[in-house]
Parts: C-alpha cells; structure tokens; sequence
C-alpha cells in the first residue's frame, strides 16, 4: 500500500516546483513585456492631452450636473418619505 506512494510524491514536488518557474519563463518573455509597456506608454502618453472645455461646455455640463443632484435629491426625500411612513 505504501510502496508507491513515494512516487506520487515525487510527483507533486516536480509539478510544485515546475508551476512558479513556469510561470516566470511565461510572464517574463521580452514579447509579452514590450506589448503590456507599449500599452502602458501609450495611456501615458495621452494622458498630457489638452481636454479643456470652452466656457458653453462648462455651462451645459454645470447645467447637467446640477439637475443630476436636483432629481438625486427628489429620490432620496421620496425615499425617506416612504420609509418614515412605515
């Protein structure tokens, strides 16, 4: 019964240590490294981009936000109407 149980072990042990170096080789390949810093340079780069607003922008989106509150504000007051009256 135990005879072989020794090989089972040695098993494990191969495929515990294989999995992490593995994953290193995998993860830590130049190709797959170039592609995520690209991706991060490029996010990095745009992100210097001139995004002002004009002065009607600001007013349309002040305009906006300020009726978002407004009917925010309507809800919450309905909801603690309704919770008060039971």
């Amino acid at each position: 019964m135990g005879g072989k149980s020794w090989q089972l072990e040695i098993f494990k042990m191969a495929v515990y240590m294989a999995f992490p170096v593995s994953c290193f080789y995998f993860f830590n390949r130049p190709e797959i490294f170039n592609k995520v810093n690209t991706v991060k340079q490029q996010i990095e780069s745009t992100a210097h981009l001139d995004t002002s607003l004009n002065e009607d922008d600001m007013k349309a989106l002040r305009k906006l936000r300020l009726e978002r509150a407004m009917q925010q504000e309507i809800k919450w007051r309905e909801e603690y109407a309704a919770r008060k009256r039971n």
